[in-house]
């Protein structure tokens, strides 16, 4: 026993204790108390949410230790009472002076108790309690139940208004001022009523009523259920009741009858709760009379000349509109139009004049009736209408820059109508203001474009036009101000449009727009290979490149100067229109410029250039297993080869393998040596005794470049490998919906024999899926996977729609099953779940996870996912563009596939094209999978069949294309289906088209994803010929062809034709091998760009004719053939061996010849490893073919100047609306004035003016939004954490039980902690490092060895003229199942890998059944599992230990014995066991035999050695107390007492440690650290260095200060492979693409400043410093350039840069921005870490003179701070500083 004791002493505050003897024990405080929670004196203190009652007392009641046992604290150490309370909760001592209760809930409401100490309350050094001193009682009360109403359902009201009625919007007459809400309740409605508290629902039924208002006597009969959403919830939690009228009964609410629902004081509503204390009422009505809701507040205005009204329960289908229109009078009176615009919607339109007053009355009108039959009554409104809205308004370019230069527009129109103000240009400024740019002015330009729009000036020589102030806007005179620009256009072709707009506030800024007018167009293409760029120019009038045109390409930051401008590159067009340009990273706005002949094109779209820092080498490693235990063996092989020739060995290097097992330890290497034959290499490390828990990764370091190549994980743990394993597998492909799916359960042990009778529990999971919400769902290549239905609004099965009729919601659902396997271990069984409330439908997903608790106690898991589908094939369609145009060709390409994603070739499939209603669901047949319409009638009979596309195959390529062609407008649906060979018919469909009423509300605005490409091909080899297939929307265009990767591209150019095209390219070895990039760019000029067959309504903004380019992109696949072996085959010349057997003989072959030299001589890798570990946690398997690919695919960003391309006549047409819009109405104003179409949404100048007036209303009574439930939502996912496999969680020393492993119902223990003489806490079978010895001196005792058997991890073969070569392999000494794993790698680096099982046995055999922890004194079950594999065998078998019996000792006879019946599969595992005590220290040596009676004789059947290590009968267990001390000078004694935990005597020892101040939270930081997983990112690593840098000012010796320090080196070699030379400090290794993190370089920086500053300037080196401080530096620039605002706001970055690089620090870039000043200006708006920062920068200045600015930061901390927890991240804060002066404020500090 070792008991370590800390005692730390908080200074505080002083606080105010009584004047009492010092030889008394008395009551400090209680809390909460009527000051700790900022209350009124009274007689009772308020509880809330989860407070504890704390009673401290002035000395020590209980001895230290006395209290740490689990459980319920024992009845003699509780010190007080708790009387009057039912809430379950806790008592605990947090110190011996302090006691307090938790509640197990959050305190319910109501609850009223009070807190009483015992009055025989005793110290622990005998001093009894005194109450006169101070009070020993206190009283706690919660707060009052609440009640309110949440939601009311009316499935009836929500049909009247199509989903548009709300229960809590006042009634007509309604003071519009009051808080109150009056519920209205029809009769079919469900109240949701919640409570601020749980309740019982037997209570509240029993206790709550609805009664009439006024008629307390009347009564309403109710029906009390729980609330949907609480059902998941438990029962003693719910806060939710759901109410609903009686239907048995004939009392109901009458019309605006109002009555309240009643929760009487004085009445129990739950257990753990008191007495209600509040009458709690709710207002409810009746469905309310017929009238308007004209509930408005008396100061609205109105805009508009339509007004809308909410109709509460819709119209009656009898009552007319003309009848509503006489009902309805407007004083002024106007002629009045009334409309229904929506079941719940009527519009009133009148020309109403503006900032007029308008009463608008109704009258009762019996004739007219709501839904519910209701007539409609008297009720009134004023109305008064706002002023005339002003306005400065010009085309809203957004992000065009270039229009066509034939027919330039000659002048740029605004439209205006304003008054003077202080927030307007003032009288007689010009608003608009145009310049013609030449050439030697861009640089210019592009500093007006980037200006900040508050401080920009116009050009001077500007043409301008002004907006006349002096007319008054109550004349709503509209202006319209022409600026004429025809001049300008033979200046130049380039314009600078500068315009004042109003932007927040009614305020005005100058805005700056560049306009081209020309017949350029370029496409940017920018890869990440570093290559250069590439800009394509073509002529928009001929549709052909234009050569010798120049391509200037200009960088700036935001905001800039001129010299801030600068050009990055030049470049001149080839006869292929093709410029190349050498750009350079930046994070700065590019912009181009094209000049050809007299035209400028300019362009503010030209892509980044982006290059990531190149790998020059990769590793791949795999291990013998994925699990291991301290002491084990890790065996590593590991590959290596050039990143960019994956076929290419590295040359002789240096490499090493490094791992942290231990933070306290540091990192572990192992130099590896590369094979230069065969790029491989072997290294073998050894888990240290002490290392961490959890995941460790191997990281590959090559000592050339100083970078990591690879890494692979390894996890310690202390695993008990199971004996036995559970097999749950699917018998079918998929769950049939009313079928269900056979699922197989098989029960085994690793040795092969069945367990009968085995019972395994089943725990499902449903996921709703894409059918329940949705047409079907999309893979990453778009292709729809529909499931046979369609329909516009619900697409979904007859199911899915059945259960909306139903107002249900399909949501997830789980269960659970128990079933029981067979004799043999096996049970085939239909899993079925179509007796549930809401069964599985297409498209859901069911997860079953299976387990079994086996014969030893082990649980053991598996789990399948099954997909419901009608068959394990799905059909899936996608047509060539998003939608297909009337009369327009459009393919359509198929694919069916399994639910695994298998691809099914060649399968012919049907597809035809149907005219369709839209609405009509076509569904599959339930027999035969055949699409029928609803009713079940053929589609043939219901719909026309349009077009059909013959000899169609699936394989989601081009030979599956079909064409088709829609012959109108109108809606279609392509239907697809392929007959199976089991009869069953698998289908899909796909609506197109749109009615013309569809076409009308959205007309063509462009042609979307027009182009797309489709590879005839998965994947190619180098060599082969790819063909291109996709359909040219354009009559004529010119095609740009760009093929290659990142070693080089070529360029060519064809012309294009109209509909289907092909284009055949070589898959080269120059440009294609590792994958390469297909870009295909097409230029349609004027009058060929697209012809419309069949006549659709056009955008204003969208002409066909008008020239277009379009870019499309295809990835090709290139197959690395030389780097897959031909497939290898293993044979073992037994699969069934005894362990008797030294070897057997495993031959490999290769399937098929291999003729070059090098390829017959291999190096094989072979494993063989226990399968029970493998099983536990797979081992890293890398498929080594695709890791060492070549993959020299680049990333291409393309950008066009046709995404930013106006027409002429789209901004006349668009002008040309406006103005007639404004002429018709005044109220509408041109703020959105688009040129071009949008794509996202369309835009109002597409709709008709009728459909636009429309959208103009004011709602004069509320009107809620739409509230129709959504049937197909899910629930929230459940998410689960990854794992490593069913068993991992069994892994971690947290599962493990405390006697005797991770069997199943044992309450789990602490982890173990190093002995006191450090050795290996973690208990297990046996190590690698050395078998038990034998202490009987028996050969034939087997003893457990290593789970990896044997390896081979370099073994050299030639193979044979039959390709093959044979293996001995050594035949492991434990008995079960063996996975033989065997890497191979050739000469010219071809990979393959094989695997085979291997079982070892015996006809009986024997597996320990030991305890994973023992300790001196416990008494423990030690034996063994008997598994018989010999069908034939019987007889009486004799089980017998024999032990060493210093350590362990027998306290049974140590022999039992039990019958074995022959059995067709051997008979089921038995287990074995004899009570124990473990009497001493060290390793208890037990060998277990079987033996059988034979003629008389035993004969040894099997026998085994193991053993148990027996630790010290107690962990180190630290406890910990403290006291409040008086800041003042006065002595404190501190009387502790301390109880001894039972212990043998020597066996254990006391330590005492007491600290007060700084250095106890540093030593607590560092102890933490070394119990922490190996750092995972940057941060960790940097924050480890603290602990030394703070233990520096502490003298004396502390074993944490040589950790800190071995801790602090190791760091800085870890943060030195974390740093890049140019991008400073990342995040995580292996750092594969850098890039900037500021933040993380400032607090390095800051960190190694201290070190330096305290253990001098070698500490951390100064290069690696310098690295971090001018990424810091760069990267704050970056941040500042990415600001989309250009208002860098980032001030707690700031605040970082500043600590780091010091106040002298003077930004060399945007200096304003990052100004000292302005950091000081904005720092109360930083967190308080922050405000520390700025104050610590200061005094950490070398000359510190700011005691004003420390001093206020200082006043702004002491007025926040409240608590503080310090996270990580803030840790170097806590680093001790030494200030330059003895300031007040840094004392403060």
């Amino acid at each position: 026993m070792r008991c370590a004791l800390l005692i730390a002493l908080l200074v505080v505050a002083a606080v105010a204790v009584p004047s009492a003897a010092t030889d008394s024990l008395y009551v400090v405080s209680i809390t909460p108390s009527a000051d700790s929670v900022n209350h009124q004196e009274s007689e009772s203190v308020k509880l809330r949410g989860s407070d504890a009652i704390t009673v401290t007392f002035n000395r020590p009641v209980i001895p230290l230790g006395s209290d740490y046992a689990d459980g319920e604290l024992p009845a003699e150490l509780v010190p007080f009472t708790l009387e009057g309370s039912a809430v379950p909760g806790r008592v605990r001592w947090v110190t011996t002076y302090m006691a307090r209760f938790d509640a197990d809930v959050p305190w319910p409401a109501e609850v009223r108790l009070r807190l009483q100490v015992k009055h025989d309350l005793v110290s622990h050094d005998g001093l009894h309690v005194d109450c006169s001193a101070s009070p020993c009682d206190a009283s706690f009360h919660s707060a009052p139940l609440a009640m309110s109403v949440g939601r009311v359902s009316s499935a009836v009201a929500d049909e009247l208004t199509d989903g548009r009625w709300a229960a809590n919007i006042a009634p007509y007459g309604s003071d519009p001022h009051s808080a109150e809400v009056v519920w209205e309740w029809p009769h079919d409605a469900v109240v949701q009523v919640n409570f601020n508290s749980p309740v019982s629902l037997r209570l509240i039924e029993q206790s709550m009523v609805l009664r009439d208002r006024e008629d307390h006597s009347a009564l309403f009969p109710l029906r009390f259920e729980w609330c949907d959403e609480e059902l998941h919830v438990p029962e003693h939690a719910r806060r939710c009741v759901a109410l609903s009228q009686s239907k048995a009964s004939a009392v109901h609410l009458a019309v605006d009858q109002r009555a309240e629902l009643l929760l009487p004081q004085r009445v129990q509503f739950h257990e753990y709760s008191s007495e209600s204390s509040l009458d709690l009422l709710a207002q409810v009505s009746g469905i309310y009379s017929f009238r308007f809701p004209f509930t408005l507040p008396e100061d609205n205005y109105a805009r508009f000349y339509r007004f809308q009204l909410w109709l509460r329960h819709g119209l009656d289908a009898h009552s007319s509109l003309e009848d509503v229109r006489e009902c309805i009078s407007i004083t002024p009176e106007l002629p009045l139009t009334v409309r229904q615009r929506e079941a719940a919607v009527l519009e009133l339109e009148a020309p109403f004049a503006p900032a007029t007053s308008y009463r608008i009355a109704v009258k009762s009108c019996p004739s007219v009736l709501d839904g519910f039959g209701l007539p409609l009554l008297e009720c009134d409104v004023t109305v008064r209408t706002s002023a005339w809205p002003t306005f400065v308004a010009g085309a809203s370019f957004g992000d065009v820059t270039s229009l066509e230069r034939s027919d330039a527009v000659a002048e740029l129109t605004t439209f205006a109508r304003v008054a003077g103000g202080a927030d307007a240009p003032p009288r007689g400024m010009a608003d608009v203001h145009v310049s013609a740019v030449q050439p030697d002015r861009v640089r210019e330009l592009i500093v007006a474009l980037n200006q900040r729009q508050d401080q920009a000036t116009p050009w001077e020589g500007a043409v301008t036009a002004a907006v006349d102030r002096s007319l008054e806007v109550s004349e709503a005179t509209l202006q319209e101000v022409g600026v004429d620009v025809s001049a300008l256009h033979d200046v130049s072709s380039l314009l600078l449009l500068q315009q004042y707009e109003s932007y927040y506030g009614g305020r005005f800024q100058l805005s700056s727009r560049a306009l081209s007018f020309t017949s350029l167009s370029v496409v940017f293409i920018v890869d990440s290979s570093g290559s250069p760029a590439k800009a394509w120019v073509t002529n928009t009038a001929t549709g052909e490149a234009v050569v010798g045109a120049q391509v200037t390409v200009f960088a700036c930051p935001w905001n800039p100067s001129l010299h801030d401008v600068r050009s990055v590159a030049h470049g001149i067009t080839s006869n292929l229109g093709v410029a190349e340009l050498e750009l350079e990273p930046t994070y700065d706005r590019m912009y181009a410029v094209v000049q050809a002949r007299d035209e400028t094109l300019f362009v503010d779209a030209v892509p980044r250039m982006y290059t990531a820092a190149a790998q020059p080498l990769k590793a791949a490693m795999t291990l013998d297993r994925g699990i291991y235990k301290p002491g084990d063996r890790v065996l590593v092989k590991g590959y290596v080869r050039a990143s960019d020739a994956p076929g290419d060995i590295p040359p002789q290097r240096d490499f090493s393998l490094t791992v942290v097992w231990n933070n306290a330890h540091g990192q572990v290497s192992d130099e590896v040596a590369i094979d230069s034959e065969f790029g491989a290499f072997s290294s073998e490390l050894t888990v240290p005794a002490d290392a961490s828990y959890g995941m460790h990764y191997l990281t590959l370091h090559d000592a050339s470049s100083g970078r990591s190549c690879g890494a692979v994980g390894a996890l310690v743990a202390d695993p008990r490998p199971p004996t036995v394993k559970l097999n749950e597998t699917a018998l079918g492909p998929v769950y049939v919906p009313g079928a269900g799916v056979s699922l197989e359960l098989a029960t085994r042990t690793y040795v092969g024999t069945p367990v009968p009778n085995a019972d395994v529990s089943l725990q499902w999971r449903l996921q709703r899926g894409a059918s329940a919400s949705g047409r079907g769902h999309r893979n990453p290549s778009g292709m729809v996977f529909g499931c046979g239905w369609t329909s516009p609004e619900a697409v979904a099965p007859p199911s899915h729609l059945a259960l909306a009729d139903e107002s249900r919601a399909l949501s997830n659902a789980a269960g659970e099953m128990t079933r029981t396997t067979a004799e043999g271990g096996v049970l085939d069984f239909v899993f079925s779940l179509e007796d549930e409330e809401a069964a599985p439908v297409e498209g859901d997903t069911i997860t079953v996870d299976a387990e079994w608790v086996g014969p030893t106690g082990e649980l053991t898991q598996d789990s399948v996912t099954l997909t419901v589908a009608p068959t394990e094939l799905r059909l899936g369609v996608q047509p060539s563009v998003e939608q297909p145009l009337p009369g327009f060709q459009f393919g359509v390409y198929l694919s069916l596939e399994k639910v695994s994603g298998e691809q099914v070739i060649g399968r012919p499939v049907s597809v035809a094209l149907y005219a369709w209603d839209g609405a009509t669901p076509i569904v599959p047949d339930g027999d035969s999978g055949k699409l029928v319409a609803a009713g079940g009638l053929p589609i043939d009979d219901v719909f026309e069949e349009i077009a059909v596309c013959t000899g169609a195959v699936s394989d989601g390529g081009v030979s599956s294309m079909c064409s088709l062609v829609m012959p109108s407008t109108g809606a279609y649906v392509v239907v697809a289906e392929a007959l199976l060979e089991s009869g069953q018919t698998v289908a899909t469909t796909y609506p197109v088209g749109k009615t013309e009423a569809e076409w009308e509300e959205r007309p063509l605005d462009g042609l979307g994803n027009s182009l797309q490409l489709h590879t005839d091909q998965p994947t190619y080899a180098v060599g082969d010929s790819a063909t291109l297939r996709f359909y040219s929307p354009f009559p004529r265009a010119t095609a740009l062809v760009i093929i290659g990767n990142a070693h080089g591209k070529k360029t060519w150019m064809r012309q294009v034709l109209g509909g289907e095209a092909e284009l055949s390219v070589d898959v080269d070895k120059e440009h294609c091998t590792g994958g390469c990039h297909v870009l295909v760019c097409m230029a349609a000029p004027r009058a060929q760009s697209l012809e419309l067959p069949v006549d659709v309504p056009l955008s204003p903004l969208f002409d066909p004719f008008a020239p277009m380019t379009v870019v499309a992109e295809a990835a090709i696949a290139v197959r690395d053939e030389a780097r897959a072996l031909p497939p290898l085959s293993l044979s073992l010349a037994e699969s069934v061996v005894a362990p008797e057997r030294e070897t057997v003989d495993l031959t490999v072959s290769v399937s098929a010849p291999v003729s070059e030299d090098g390829y017959n001589e291999l190096e094989l890798c072979v494993f063989v490893v226990d399968q029970a570990w493998l099983d536990m946690r797979p081992a890293p398997t890398p498929d080594l073919p695709a890791v060492f690919s070549t993959d020299l695919l680049d990333y291409l960003s393309t950008s066009t100047v046709a995404n930013t391309f106006a027409l002429n006549s789209g901004y006349e047409q668009a002008r040309d609306i406006f103005r007639r819009r404004m002429q018709r109405n005044q109220w509408v104003t041109p703020e959105d004035w688009p040129v071009r179409p949008r794509y996202w949404g369309g835009s109002s100048l597409d709709m008709t003016d009728e459909a636009y007036f429309a959208t103009l209303t004011t709602r004069i009574t509320p009107i809620p939004y739409t509230s129709r439930p959504n049937y197909y939502l899910d629930e929230e996912e459940d998410f689960e954490l990854a794992g490593g496999g069913g068993m991992i969680d069994e892994l971690l020393p947290e599962a493990a039980a405390a006697d005797d492993g991770n069997k199943a119902g044992r309450p789990p223990s602490p982890a173990p902690l190093p002995s006191a003489a450090g050795g290996d806490a973690r208990i297990g079978s046996a190590s690698d490092s050395a078998a038990t010895p034998d202490i009987s001196g028996s050969n034939a005792v087997r003893h457990q060895t290593s789970p990896t058997a044997f390896h081979a991890v370099a073994e050299r073969v030639e193979l044979s003229a039959q390709l093959s070569a044979v293996i001995s392999l050594p035949v492991p000494a434990n008995v079960g199942s063996y996975a033989v794993r065997v890497f191979a790698v050739s000469k010219h680096s071809s990979f393959a890998f094989a695997h085979t099982e291997m079982t070892v046995r015996k006809p009986v055999n024997l597996n320990a059944d030991m305890p994973r922890i023992g300790r001196v004194g416990d008494r423990v079950m030690v034996g063994a599992t008997v598994t018989v594999a010999d069908p034939q065998f019987h007889g009486a078998v004799v089980v017998r230990m024999r032990s060493d019996c210093s350590r362990v000792a027998f306290l049974e006879e140590p022999e039992k014995s039990f019958e074995v019946q022959p059995h067709s599969d051997g008979a089921a595992p038995v287990e074995v066991q004899f009570a124990a005590l473990l009497k001493e220290l060290g390793t208890g040596e037990v060998e277990v035999e079987a033996v059988q009676l034979v003629d008389g004789r035993e004969r040894v059947l099997d026998a085994i050695g193991t053993g148990v290590e027996v630790l010290p009968p107690q962990q180190e267990v630290f406890v910990s107390t403290s006291m409040a001390l008086r800041a003042a000078g006065d002595r404190r004694e501190w009387d502790e007492g301390i109880a001894m935990p039972p212990a043998l005597p020597g066996t254990g020892l006391l330590s005492l440690e007491a600290a007060v101040g700084f250095l106890p939270s540093v030593v607590s930081y560092a102890r933490t650290l070394d119990h922490y997983r190996p750092y995972m990112s940057a941060l960790d690593v940097v924050c480890s260095l603290v602990p030394r840098v703070a233990l520096h000012p502490y003298p004396g010796e502390m074993p944490v200060r040589a950790q800190a320090e071995q801790r602090f080196e190791h760091s800085l070699h870890l943060l030195k492979g974390l740093t890049d030379a140019s991008y400073g400090l990342q995040w995580l290794l292996p750092v594969r693409s850098p890039s900037y993190a500021p933040w993380l370089d400032a607090v390095a920086l800051h960190v190694a400043n201290r070190a330096r500053a305290a253990l001098g300037s070698s500490a951390v080196p100064a290069a690696l410093s310098s690295v971090w401080a001018s990424a810091l530096e760069q990267g704050v620039y970056a941040r500042v350039d990415a600001d989309p605002n250009h208002n860098f706001v980032d001030f707690e970055l700031l605040a970082d840069t500043y600590l780091a690089l010091g106040v002298e620090w003077t930004p060399q870039r945007h200096s304003s921005l990052l100004s000292l000043s302005r950091l000081l200006e904005h720092v109360d708006e930083l967190s308080m870490a922050g405000k520390a920062k700025v104050a610590l920068a200061h005094v950490y200045a070398p000359h510190h003179t700011h005691d004003q600015v420390v001093g206020n930061i200082a006043e702004l901390l002491l007025s926040s701070i409240r608590f503080v927890c310090i996270p990580s991240s803030l840790l170097p804060l806590l680093l001790p500083f030494a200030p330059s002066s003895s300031s007040s404020s840094s004392s403060l500090l």
